[in-house]
Formats: C-alpha cells, structure tokens, sequence
C-alpha cells in the first residue's frame, strides 16, 4: 500500500477550512521537519483504519474549529519526541477504538487545549514520557486504556514498550502474551460501533467487552 508523506516544510495532508475528507486504509509515515502527517485546519475529516505514524511532527493536529472522526486507526509513534501524538487546539475529536502513543521528553498521547468536544471511546493511549500520556482536561474518556487511573478506564501503570510489537516504528499490534490482559476487556462494543478491527479482524456482534485500541487479538 502506498505510503504518503509530507514534502520539505508540508504536512502530508491538511484538511482546509469546508473540506471534507473520508479517509480508509490510509498509510501516512515519515514527513519531516517537524510537520504533523494530518492536519485537520477547520474541515472535516472521518479517518478509519489508518495507520498516521513516525512523522517529525506527530500524528494528526486539530485548529481551526476543525471536527475529526477517527476509528480503529494508529496515530503516534515511539520514537516521536517531545511533541503530542494527538493535539487537539481548536476543534473536536471523537476517537473510537484507536491506539495512540508517543515518544520521551515532553510527549503525550493526546493534548488538547478545551476537552469539552473530545469524546474518546473504547481507546489505548499510551506514552514513553513521564508526563501523563492524557493532558485533556474536560475531555470524556470512557471504556478505555491507560498507563494513568482516569475514571473507570482500565490503568495499565507505565507503559512497556514490549507490549506492542514494534512501539518505537509505530507498529502498535499487541505482541501476544505480552500485553496487559486488562486490554482485552476495557473497551465495550455496542452495536453501531466498527464490526472489524485495523486488520479486518472480527470484533463481537453483541454488546459486552472488547480489546480496547485498534488491534484486537483474535
């Protein structure tokens, strides 16, 4: 599958102010100099299955009044440092089943400036920093996993890198037998929620438990 990304000082993909985007199977990997892989700028965008890694910027950033959608999807990467993997400054994000982890120093997984319009649902959210992985205040945050005791989401303490199958290059499947059994139980499907997961793996078909982020275990 083709792999986009940023060119000299771009983003690989900014979502301008009344556009929409539908985005599914999406790779973004690798924009440099700093620039996020997504840029959502006052539009629109619905982001399913996606895998927005290992760009020098994070993965996606929210201005502008902009409005995101993202479902069974990785965003972030281990060795991105000092930056959010998710940064929502103006605008409102609703995230299902999605795994999100960032780098060391100032990193976190998600950060947004006003929660109120941040609804994240059945989610893994992870950083290598020693700061929270979620600096969101007023964001809902349900039937999830966290390294962090956030409500009644799952609290997974300080991440392990050898949870994920690759977490520094941004593979975030599980690596089995090695991640937190809590995972497989955090998140609760209801019906409307995705039937597969990131790899087209089978999510259950009655409400009840499931694996929280986007790689579920079959």
């Amino acid at each position: 599958m083709p792999v986009i990304q940023g060119a000299s000082m771009a983003t690989a993909i900014t979502v301008s102010p009344s556009a929409v985007l539908f985005a599914r199977a999406l790779i973004v990997s690798g924009t440099p100099n700093s620039q996020p892989g997504l840029r959502i700028a006052g539009g629109s965008a619905w982001v399913e299955q996606a895998k927005i890694v290992n760009n020098t910027g994070g993965g996606i950033v929210v201005d502008g009044g902009g409005a995101l959608v993202l479902e069974n999807s990785f965003v972030g990467g281990g060795n991105v440092n000092n930056t959010a993997a998710l940064d929502v400054v103006d605008g409102s994000l609703q995230m299902d089943f999605t795994t999100v982890g960032s780098g060391f120093g100032t990193s976190a997984a998600l950060v947004c400036v006003d929660g109120a319009a941040t609804i994240v649902r059945n989610s893994l959210l992870v950083s290598a920093s020693e700061d929270d992985e979620v600096q969101c205040s007023g964001a809902t945050i349900t039937d999830s996993a966290l390294e962090m005791s956030e409500g009644d989401n799952a609290a997974l303490g300080a991440l392990v890198a050898g949870w994920f199958l690759d977490y520094d290059n941004g593979d975030f499947h599980l690596a089995p037998g090695m991640y937190p059994p809590a995972i497989e139980t955090a998140g609760t499907w209801t019906p409307g929620d995705p039937a597969m997961d990131i790899d087209d793996d089978p999510r259950p078909t009655e409400e009840g438990p499931d694996f929280a982020g986007a790689d579920r275990i079959p």
